[in-house]
């Protein structure tokens, strides 16, 4: 006769946080065990994809289908073409709570533009408030945009679209600030944002929504949370 043991332990994987695990222990007459060991996590995950030789543009959308939030950071040695993305943080294939934040490093082309925002900072809280919020930026060597225009844009990981915000003030010297609002005012919860800026050929209207990013010189991108106090 087969004796059946089965028992509820908590471990820690990484990449996952504590986990329940049920262990199936069979142990029959002739003294030969069969474990099954089933690992199911406690909360909402999803398998980080590969993102490792993706342009820039198909990473972004990788991450975001896979219910993260992307986060696109300009790497320390430019190429010519097309942005390519060499690294990524947490590795392709790991379990990862959905909602967190996926980084990956990607190659500038050479003689790019670069969009940068200096405020807010990655991982900042903004309060919500019917007069927005403001973002600041630098522009590296705004004297050669030429036809390109920068605009600010916040993604919602919840409806997966971009919204067009106010277009940015750019000065000579390549400061610039914008205004930009996000979440709605029926949510009375904390929500994760996205915020975007990116120099385009193409032309993008305040205030629509976009479910894909355009065509882009440059594009940086910096994870918020939107905080109380809420809209009455």
């Amino acid at each position: 006769m087969a004796l059946i043991v089965v028992a509820i332990i908590n471990v820690v994987v990484p990449q996952l946080v504590s986990q329940k695990v049920t262990v199936t222990e069979t142990v029959t007459v002739t003294d030969t065990k069969t474990t099954t060991v089933t690992v199911t996590p406690t909360g909402s995950y999803g398998t980080v994809p590969d993102l490792i030789d993706y342009v820039l543009e198909t990473a972004i959308g990788r991450v975001s289908d896979s219910g993260f939030l992307p986060n696109a950071i300009p790497g320390s040695h430019p190429q010519k073409g097309v942005k390519i993305v060499y690294s990524q943080q947490p590795a392709a294939g790991n379990l990862y709570p959905k909602g967190e934040t996926v980084r990956f490093w990607y190659n500038m082309p050479g003689n790019s533009s670069l969009a940068s925002v200096m405020f807010p900072s990655s991982g900042d809280r903004l309060p919500w408030g019917p007069s927005g919020f403001t973002v600041k930026g630098s522009l590296t060597n705004p004297e050669k945009l030429g036809d390109l225009r920068l605009y600010l844009l916040t993604y919602s990981p919840l409806t997966r679209s971009y919204w067009v915000q106010q277009q940015p003030e750019v000065m000579p010297d390549g400061s610039w600030t914008a205004k930009g609002l996000f979440g709605s005012d029926t949510i009375k919860t904390e929500e994760r944002f996205l915020l975007v800026a990116l120099l385009t050929r193409e032309r993008l209207e305040t205030g629509t929504m976009i479910t894909q990013l355009p065509k882009s010189d440059s594009i940086t991108t910096i994870p918020v949370t939107r905080t109380a106090p809420f809209a009455p």
